[in-house]
C-alpha cells in the first residue's frame, strides 16, 4: 500500500509544479486593483495566440475589498449558493458511494473480482471524455443533467447485481461510474462562472468543501446497512442532481458573471485590433461596454 501512495502522489507533485507557469486571471488581477499585472498576463496569452495588444488600454472600476465566506449568503447569490450547494454535497455523495459500492457489487464468498472492479472503475475515464465532448456541444448544465441521470438509473438497476450475470453487472457499473464521474466534472465547470471574480474562489471552495461532506455521508453507513439500500439512496441522490441541473441549475450560466467582465473591464482601442485580435479579447465577455 506504501507503493501505491507513492504513485498516487505524483501527480499531485506534478501539479504543483503548474503553478509555476499559470498565469493568473486578468479579471480578478483588475478586481483587486493590480491593473499593470492584469495587462501583463493579457499580452502574455496574446503572445501566445499571435494575437497584438497594441493600443489596447484596461479601464477598470475602484478595487473591490476581499469577499469573505459570508457574501455568499447575500440576496444576489443565495439562490445559486442553496443549489451548487445541494448539487455538490449530493453529486459527491453519489460519486463515492459508487465507487465504494463497486467492491462490493463484485464480492464473493471466494473474494473480490479484481478484474470487473478494475473494468468498471475504467469507466470514469469515459465519463471525462464524454462530459468534454458533450458539455460543448449542449451546455455544462445539460450535460450534468443528462450525465447525473444516467448515474441514477445505472445505480438502480444495480440494485439487481446479484440476480444478473457477472458481465452485465460490470457494465452498469461501467456506466455508473461514468455517469458520476462525468456529472462531477461538470459540477466542477459550472461553478465558477455562476459568481463574478471577487468571490469566485471562495465559493468554489466552500461548494468543493461541501463536496467533500458528501464524500464522508458515503462512508457513514452503519455495518448492518443492506447494499439495496445504499445503492438506492446513491440513485436518489443522483435524481436529485437531476432535478437540479435541469431546474433551477439551468439558470446559472444564463445568469452568471462571466459577462461581468463588461461592466469590470472596459478594453478601449480595439478598434486597432486585427478581428481576430478583438474576436479574442471579447470572447469571455461577449460584449464591450463602458464601466456602469
Amino acid at each position: 500500500w506504501r507503493w501505491l501512495t507513492v504513485l498516487a502522489a505524483v501527480p499531485l507533485a506534478l501539479a504543483v509544479v503548474g503553478y509555476f507557469f499559470i498565469v493568473e486571471s486578468p479579471v480578478w488581477l483588475v478586481v483587486v486593483g493590480r491593473k499593470q499585472d492584469a495587462m501583463k498576463a493579457l499580452q502574455k496569452a496574446a503572445a501566445m495566440n499571435g494575437v497584438d495588444l497594441d493600443g489596447v488600454e484596461l479601464v477598470c472600476e475602484e478595487p473591490h475589498d476581499e469577499a469573505g465566506c459570508t457574501e455568499l449568503a447575500q440576496p444576489q447569490y443565495r439562490a445559486r449558493t442553496v443549489v451548487l450547494f445541494s448539487v455538490w454535497l449530493l453529486g459527491l455523495f453519489g460519486y463515492y458511494g459508487a465507487s465504494f459500492a463497486t467492491p462490493l457489487i463484485f464480492g464473493t464468498s471466494d473474494g473480490t473480482n479484481y478484474g470487473a472492479v478494475f473494468f468498471a472503475s475504467s469507466g470514469e475515464i469515459v465519463g471525462v471524455a464524454l462530459c468534454t465532448f458533450i458539455s460543448l456541444r449542449i451546455g455544462v448544465m445539460k450535460g450534468m443533467g443528462l450525465f447525473y441521470a444516467v448515474a441514477a438509473v445505472a445505480c438502480f438497476a444495480l440494485m439487481s447485481c446479484h440476480q444478473v450475470p457477472v458481465w452485465v453487472a460490470g457494465i452498469l457499473a461501467f456506466v455508473c461510474r461514468a455517469g458520476v464521474m462525468g456529472g462531477s466534472c461538470a459540477t466542477w465547470v459550472a461553478t465558477p462562472p455562476a459568481y463574478p471574480a471577487t468571490v469566485r474562489s471562495t465559493a468554489h471552495g466552500m461548494c468543493n468543501a461541501m463536496g467533500r461532506v458528501g464524500g464522508i455521508m458515503a462512508t457513514a453507513w452503519p455495518g448492518s446497512t443492506p447494499d439495496l439500500v445504499k445503492l438506492a439512496s446513491y440513485g436518489g441522490a443522483n435524481a436529485v442532481c437531476v432535478l437540479l441541473a435541469l431546474g433551477p441549475g439551468r439558470r446559472l450560466l444564463d445568469d452568471g458573471h462571466f459577462d461581468k467582465l463588461a461592466t469590470e473591464v472596459s478594453v478601449v482601442g480595439t478598434s486597432s485590433l486585427c478581428p481576430r485580435g478583438r474576436s479574442s479579447l471579447l470572447d469571455g465577455s461577449g460584449r464591450v461596454s463602458k464601466p456602469v
